[in-house]
């Protein structure tokens, strides 16, 4: 059985992106807000407005995949958040999706195969590792329009996911962005309608979707 690393949106909190780029509010959010203070990634996304006089919003469209440690500075300069508004129609509705992340761990134990200081970075959802790792995956599943630069890179041979998991024979990472309401279904890119688990193939650099068959 070959190791694997699983995340799971666990919670996300949404505020508009006109919130977002006021230091103030979110200074506040940081402090009041324990999902928001706690995230590590955040999702940009378009909502769309659907119907006339029962006005209903889309699933959430990501337009941008991020990572974010000083929150309170980190979105009023946010060039690629001010460029997202340059996407909107005249009904959609610019957003911004903080998330927290569970991690999870399958293998014949816990450092059977992989050195004490990689699987803790990898268990620390707050770690540069952690964080950084789960941005390619998202920006690898969305396929985010402002995250062009990234979209097309193989991420086998991603140096990061080189060093902290093949070369410690981590070969599969599983992503699960299942979530219940309809304003958390996140859209885009290879997401596969009502498919909310994506299995990650380091060896051969292929993403599939349902439940993994573990070798």
């Amino acid at each position: 059985m070959n190791d694997t690393i699983f995340y799971k949106i666990q919670n996300a909190y949404m505020i508009p992106y006109s919130e977002a780029i006021d230091e103030k509010i979110m200074d506040t959010y940081d402090k009041t807000n324990e999902t928001i203070a706690s995230s590590r990634i955040y999702l940009i996304c378009r909502l769309r407005v659907k119907g006339f006089f029962l006005k209903k919003f889309s699933k959430p469209e990501v337009l941008y995949v991020g990572e974010t440690f000083d929150k309170k500075n980190r979105f009023s300069p946010h060039k690629k958040l001010l460029k997202a508004t340059t996407l909107l129609k005249s009904k959609d509705h610019l957003v911004v999706y903080f998330l927290h992340i569970r991690f999870s761990y399958l293998g014949l134990n816990e450092f059977h195969n992989n050195p004490l200081n990689i699987f803790n970075e990898l268990k620390d959802i707050h770690s540069k590792t952690s964080v950084w790792l789960l941005e390619r995956l998202f920006i690898k599943l969305f396929n985010p329009i402002l995250n062009n630069k990234h979209n097309d890179e193989n991420i086998k041979e991603d140096n990061l996911v080189r060093k902290k998991l093949i070369d410690n024979s981590i070969l599969y990472v599983n992503l699960d962005i299942g979530m219940n309401e309809l304003l958390f279904n996140f859209t885009g890119g290879r997401r596969v309608e009502n498919q909310d688990i994506y299995n990650f193939n380091l060896k051969n650099n292929e993403m599939t979707f349902g439940h993994p068959l573990i070798e």
